[in-house]
């Protein structure tokens, strides 16, 4: 038996046989082909309907809980909606307290919007809480969800552009966050939709070409997750400042790259940039710096010199962070070039940071070796200089 066919023929029948459950005072207004439609509203019991897992709002959290599982939830499944119950009461909690006070004191003002076969558009933490308060105070008031229902000739285009334009609509809800985010608007393009559509079913939110360097960053993260051995844990990168890492990577890094220098150097910077952002020692705007690190030679050699893309070892990402910003430094001071003053005040500044007192400091031929090099290239300039002078 379809349990999905076996459920819109029961909140069918729900619907025809209980007229005194709409609540008239309430419409759904729905954008369905480019129209405007007002649904009825019906009170709904819990018991009727399912959460939606393709909710874009908690994509990150479900595929981390999937993964942990090893195995997709199912919300028919009383367990798994359990499981998929708790993941929308722990998103944002003090968001999550403040909706459930305002459901105890007012009830449920906003309709939500299921499919015909109960699957939750919009309200699925509204349910959620709902079903939390129904289950410990037994109040046959939290038993219901007060939904339109859609139509049954809705599409998975239609539906996409029904999800979002609800869910990205700036009313009382819960934050996307970041990553969330990306997935949703991917998750439109696999559904069939093609860009200038997604565009326009968000009211204009996001351009094309917006929407193109968004999904570029979405498949950086992917590509970043697989060479971490971390495929599909979307969870890490909730957080806006890490997903700007790959923003500033994608955007003031790659793109330029291959628009402005090669395919090659926009593919050799990736896993590099990979590494650094590891090593949670670097912001994004330092990843915006790789791009002229990249078109210097000298600085390009610096930072690159030793780096292997498979190994893991905080050493070894150590080593290449102090790397990356040597090459900073470098390609900062050829930008200053017309600045010699300031150049060798900066100079003598980063010198004096070196404790001279250390004893290993004493043992290091590598450091010592670049202290006869500095002090050779000093030397000769201050000839050069003073000669000129002369």
């Amino acid at each position: 038996m379809d349990i999905f066919t076996e459920r819109s023929k029961v909140l069918e029948e729900y619907i025809k046989n209980n007229p005194n459950q709409l609540v008239p005072e309430l419409k759904a207004p729905v954008l369905i082909g480019g129209q405007n439609q007002y649904l009825p509203v019906y009170r709904i019991p819990l018991k009727l309907l399912i959460y939606n897992i393709r909710n874009g709002r908690f994509s990150a959290e479900l595929l981390k809980k999937e993964s942990d599982l090893k195995r997709k939830l199912d919300p028919s499944i009383e367990q798994d909606a359990k499981i998929l119950q708790e993941i929308l009461l722990q998103q944002k909690p003090d968001e999550t307290e403040n909706l459930m006070n305002d459901l105890i004191t007012h009830g449920q003002l906003d309709p939500g919007l299921v499919t015909f076969d109960g699957a939750v558009i919009n309200a699925n933490r509204r349910m959620a809480i709902l079903s939390k308060l129904h289950s410990e105070t037994g109040n046959d008031r939290y038993g219901y969800l007060k939904a339109a229902v859609l139509p049954k000739n809705i599409n998975e285009k239609e539906l996409w552009r029904i999800e979002a334009g609800l869910q990205f609509a700036k009313d009382f809800r819960l934050e996307y966050g970041p990553v969330n985010e990306l997935l949703k608007l991917r998750e439109g393009v696999k559904s069939g939709l093609t860009l200038t559509e997604i565009s326009q079913s968000l009211g204009g939110r996001f351009t094309i070409n917006e929407l193109k360097s968004r999904l570029k960053v979405l498949e950086l993260i992917d590509s970043y997750l697989e060479s971490t051995n971390q495929k599909g844990q979307y969870i890490k990168f909730q957080g806006q400042r890490k997903v700007e890492l790959f923003n500033s990577l994608n955007d003031n890094v790659v793109e330029p790259l291959l628009n402005k220098v090669s395919k090659k150097a926009a593919a050799e910077v990736i896993p590099i940039a990979f590494r650094l952002i590891e090593s949670e020692n670097v912001t994004y705007l330092e990843v915006r710096k790789l791009r002229g690190i990249m078109q210097d030679k000298n600085a390009k050699e610096t930072m690159v010199t030793g780096f292997q893309p498979d190994n893991h070892k905080e050493s070894v990402t150590s080593d290449l962070v102090d790397r990356f910003r040597l090459a900073i430094e470098m390609v900062d001071a050829k930008e200053e070039k017309e600045k010699p003053k300031q150049l060798v005040e900066r100079a003598i500044a980063m010198i004096g940071a070196i404790d001279p007192s250390n004893p290993a400091h004493m043992q290091d031929k590598e450091l010592i070796k670049s202290l006869e090099e500095l002090k050779s290239k000093v030397g000769t300039l201050y000839v050069i200089l003073t000669r000129t002078k002369c």
